[in-house]
């Protein structure tokens, strides 16, 4: 099993020198293939959790539509593919939660909590966003949102390495959404690569070994 995430290291550590010498062929075709490279890691592990498997799915439609980064509409579907997939994440450690905690006897506070942190993104993100992206400006702020809930959601149930990812995942948006809509960032794809498979693995591995 090592060795497996070994040969899967110096592939993406190969994804990431196309990046960073800003080869746009290789990077392209090297990029298809580190989700599904991820998910036969689970197989290999005998992880078989289905939401997990969903949420990668999407993200890697995500990836993909990505690619096409020239076109607003491949850029608006990716985002919603994204957003689907922590969805599916987030869907994962609320099962978790709710196997803790009787339906009724969640903590108050925790739905305080989010509902606080739901305005605040909705009106803040919605407000910076909004010039670049008119109504889908809601949907980009809902998306920063749901990454904040997975978050806690993960410290809330035990599962600190998932919140890490979530949290590197947010990262990697960020990065993202700088280069896409405020100004260019040279060697971009490096640092949103770096951040993104790190989250990705982080996410895997925190399955594999919970």
């Amino acid at each position: 099993m090592k060795i497996y995430w070994i040969i899967f290291g110096i592939y993406c550590l190969g994804h990431l020198a196309t990046c960073y010498l800003e080869k746009e062929l290789p990077r392209k075709i090297t990029k298809v293939f580190i989700v599904p490279l991820l998910m036969l890691g689970l197989l290999i592990s005998k992880t078989y959790n289905v939401l997990l498997f969903v949420g990668l799915t999407l993200g890697w439609i995500g990836d993909v539509l990505l690619l096409f980064n020239k076109k607003k509409r491949y850029f608006v579907i990716g985002g919603i593919s994204f957003m689907l997939g922590h969805v599916a994440y987030i869907a994962s450690a609320f099962s978790i939660l709710l196997k803790r905690y009787e339906i009724n006897n969640i903590p108050i506070w925790l739905i305080v909590l989010l509902t606080c942190i739901a305005i605040v993104f909705l009106v803040f993100t919605t407000i910076r966003i909004r010039k670049h992206f008119g109504i889908f400006a809601y949907m980009g702020a809902f998306y920063f949102y749901i990454l904040v809930v997975s978050i806690i959601t993960c410290i809330i149930t035990g599962k600190y390495l998932l919140s890490i990812g979530f949290a590197v995942f947010m990262i990697s948006d960020s990065i993202l959404s700088i280069a896409r809509f405020a100004h260019p960032i040279k060697r971009q794809h490096f640092y949103i690569m770096s951040t993104y498979i790190l989250a990705q693995t982080l996410i895997c591995l925190s399955y594999i070994y919970s």
